[in-house]
């Protein structure tokens, strides 16, 4: 009997949040079928992963140092865990860590397409802002996960996010989930198509409070009814010990992504069904689309439906035997690491053995009481001779620690740092006094190299990660949330438009190529060279500085802010000086002018008057006297001319004599100092940056 056998439900596919909680349209029958099929499948996947788990079960045993107890080669021999998987997954955090969060702003958006107007640059910034807050401030547990992530990753190879929409919160969350909890079938073809199950474990008041928003079916009843059916389900799901102490023991559920056909139509719908690990009883399914996810023929018939994908999976190295299941450290040091503990262990024994030693003793001692233990110090009365005690006491024939396991002991931990990238000078240990600096900067290059893949393949999940929280705002507006990070004078429409738009790309805003700061330093070095030779922008080079120190926008927006430059106080003095002498000499001017002016017009009234003579003059008969009038009246004439330019000479003297060509000659002067003062403070500036 198939799992959908009598099912034919009747599903709004452009809207799918309008059919709800499917679960409530099926009966007891078909609820047990659905569920028990899902279970089945959840248990096949577990089963196709064991060796995996096993394994990644060992790896974080010994990652975590866990202390057991061993009986071999004696009760409580010796059993020491060396560090060598914890090392490498902690060295591998302290440096993955602030590659991604260091500059304050994880997320960037960058504009696609032509910007003319810079609208798409300004509506790129607005989005990186806000989805940078939701990160770093709102999403509380985002930057925790984060760094449980990048720990938990080079351990088991793999790890898991979820982004989802939060309604009891009200906005956009995100949860961490271990390896362990995600359950994916080893043989699938590729992560994003696979069917997945993620472990669930909820109180008591969780599965309540679910009940109460009608998002599953009762649950509780359900499980107090299994509870009747063995004294050991009865403890578990009863929440009661042997003590008799009331407790609350998480319930588990299975939540799982998957295809089924609901419809009776012979396509597969996605959905996210909830069913109780423990019988797999179905109390939950909703839709796994939106409507923009459906596709239709010109008939409204679906020809396709596009899931909704809500999990990103990151991967610290590619498994050759499967594309859902990662490698890491705790399956390529396992072994290693297993046997470097089994040789110190047998150094620690055969030490133990050769310090506290043993052996027997014959009949020829005869001592009370059999076995006889001695303390530092202490001397004991036998009954027998010095001669006697020689013969029949026997030491056993125990060897001092093996030189040849001490040196196998020394080959496997080199190869196990050779394969983690944790060599002395990578820890930060002295390589050496005689090792150049530029050798010593090279080695650690070419060990950070190894990293360089498993971080590009983090920031390309992380990447993906952005992608899904940009299309949870998209569906769901959080325009005050918005407000709170950018200018709440903008207009509302605007800023919930900025996630309505294709023409953004979210991106993860560090480098995968730069892992360490000596990276970056040489990355900034080779720009300030740029600098000197005025091929780069200044002020590109400070921000990216003052953005790998940790500032955050704001502050570097604040710290690239210049203030106006102070005058100098000697220039603003002879300027003021200057000024009122140039207003003194406008107003002698002035004065001068209305001199020349007044002086000119009598000038002109004496030339006319004679010009009227001279006309009077002009019809008379020529003779002596007439001509010696004409040519005295010429020569007052010149006369007035003379004076008038004798009179803007002496004007011009004046002005000369009163200093004005030494005043403005010392402002020039003044001037060109100041400008070689503004050039040195300049240069000296820039070698300041530079060094």
């Amino acid at each position: 009997m198939a799992y959908n056998d009598n099912i034919a439900l009747k599903l709004d596919y452009t809207e799918p949040t309008k059919n709800g909680n499917i679960a409530e349209q099926l009966d007891e029958d078909q609820l047990h079928a659905v569920g028990s099929y899902l279970l089945g499948m959840v248990n096949a996947d577990i089963e196709s992963r064991s060796d995996w788990i096993a394994q990644n079960t060992e790896g974080l045993k010994l990652a975590a140092q866990i202390m057991e107890s061993k009986n071999f080669p004696w009760s409580n021999s010796s059993n020491v865990k060396f560090p060598l998987i914890t090392t490498a997954a902690m060295q591998f955090n302290s440096r993955a860590m602030p590659a991604f969060i260091n500059s304050g702003q994880p997320v960037k958006a960058a504009p696609q397409g032509n910007d003319p107007d810079g609208s798409k640059t300004l509506r790129a910034q607005r989005v990186a802002a806000h989805m940078s807050y939701q990160c770093m401030e709102e999403d509380d547990v985002w930057v925790d996960d984060l760094d449980r992530l990048l720990l938990t990753l080079p351990i088991s190879g793999q790890a898991h996010r979820k982004r989802y929409y939060s309604v009891g919160l009200g906005r956009p969350a995100s949860r961490f989930i271990v390896p362990q909890d995600m359950i994916i079938s080893f043989d699938a073809k590729s992560p994003e198509n696979a069917r997945r199950a993620e472990v669930l474990t909820m109180s008591s008041n969780e599965v309540k409070e679910l009940e109460n928003r009608k998002g599953i079916l009762p649950v509780l009843q359900q499980a107090q009814r299994i509870a009747t059916d063995s004294d050991e389900d009865k403890k578990t799901l009863s929440n009661t010990h042997d003590n008799g102490v009331e407790e609350d023991v998480p319930y588990t559920f299975y939540e799982i992504h998957w295809n089924l056909d609901l419809d009776g139509d012979g396509y597969r719908e996605p959905y996210i069904a909830l069913i109780h690990a423990a019988d797999g009883q179905l109390v939950s399914l909703t839709a796994r689309w939106i409507k923009e996810g459906v596709e239709v023929d010109e008939k409204n018939q679906v020809i396709r439906i596009t899931p909704t994908n809500f999990y990103t999976d990151y991967f610290f190295i590619p498994n050759p035997m499967s594309n859902t299941h990662g490698l890491g450290f705790g399956h390529l040091l396992g072994p290693i690491n297993g046997s470097v503990n089994t040789l110190i262990n047998q150094l620690i024994d055969a030490g133990t053995l050769a310090t506290l030693q043993g052996g027997f003793v014959g009949r020829g001692v005869k001592m009370k009481g059999g076995e006889m233990a001695l303390t530092p110090g202490q001397w004991k009365s036998v009954n027998a001779t010095g001669s006697a005690l020689r013969d029949n006491i026997f030491p056993l024939p125990i060897k001092d620690p093996s030189s040849t396991l001490f040196q196998l002991l020394g080959m496997l931990i080199q190869a196990g740092k050779e394969i983690s990238s944790v060599t002395e000078m990578m820890q930060g240990q002295n390589p050496g006094q005689n090792t150049a600096a530029t050798t010593a900067q090279a080695m650690v290059e070419q060990g950070m190299q190894v990293f360089t893949g498993i971080f590009a393949r983090i920031h390309r999940a992380l990447g993906k990660e952005h992608k899904q929280l940009f299309l949870l705002n998209k569906n769901y507006h959080d325009v005050e949330g918005m407000e709170i990070v950018l200018d709440s004078g903008m207009d509302t429409k605007m800023l919930a438009e900025d996630y309505n738009t294709d023409d953004l790309n979210i991106k993860v805003a560090s480098d995968p190529n730069m892992i360490t700061d000596v990276q970056l330093q040489m990355k900034e070095q080779g720009l300030g060279e740029l600098v000197q030779m005025g091929q780069v922008n200044p002020q590109f080079v400070a921000k990216t500085r003052l953005k790998r120190l940790g500032y955050t926008p704001q502050e570097i927006q604040e710290a690239m802010t210049m203030p106006e430059p102070q005058p100098d106080p000697k220039v603003l003095d002879l300027q003021l000086k200057t000024e009122m002498f140039q207003h003194q000499r406008g107003m002698d001017m002035m004065k001068m002018e209305q001199d020349a002016e007044f002086r000119g017009a009598e000038a002109a009234k004496d030339i006319a008057e004679v010009e009227y003579k001279m006309a009077q003059i002009k019809d008379l008969d020529a003779n002596s006297q007439l001509t010696a009038l004409k040519t005295l009246l010429e020569s007052q004439l010149a006369e007035k001319k003379a004076a008038v330019d004798n009179l803007k000479t002496a004007t011009e003297a004046a002005l000369a004599d009163a200093g004005v060509d030494k005043i403005e000659a010392e402002i020039g002067k003044l001037n060109k100092e100041t400008s070689v003062m503004r050039v040195e403070k300049k240069s000296e500036s820039t070698a300041g940056g530079k060094s």
